[in-house]
């Protein structure tokens, strides 16, 4: 299951979904699947977090929370995408990742020096 851009309107007492997939002709589901957590009522990033959720796109730490500041990946993401957009959200994990990625291959060709792995 995956988001769908989708425009949303009233007309009289009735509602019409215009889904807009360039990709395929599939099977479409209209949810309403809106989110709320609790813990981020003051959070900076609330407006984008709710709206990924709602999306499906992403979860809580259960109980209607979302625990923020958890994650360095996360908040990364977020952050870049105030900044930059959507486009951020992968700016942002890759600018967050990439110190972490680079000691494990620093530590992976220092473990083969040491250890002269066969194979």
């Amino acid at each position: 299951m995956f988001h769908v851009p989708t425009v949303v309107t009233k007309i009289g007492d009735r509602y019409y979904a215009q889904i807009n997939d360039l990709h395929s002709h599939a099977n479409y589901s209209v949810i309403w699947n809106p989110k709320d957590f609790s813990d981020v009522k003051n959070h900076w990033a609330k407006e984008d977090i709710n709206d990924i959720a709602a999306r499906l796109d992403l979860a809580g730490t259960g109980n209607n929370t979302f625990s923020p500041n958890r994650n360095a990946l996360v908040h990364g993401a977020m952050q870049e995408m105030q900044a930059d957009g959507v486009i951020g959200i992968i700016t942002g994990i890759f600018e967050v990742t990439s110190a972490g990625i680079s000691a494990a291959i620093i530590f992976g060709f220092l473990g083969a020096l040491v250890f002269k792995p066969k194979g």
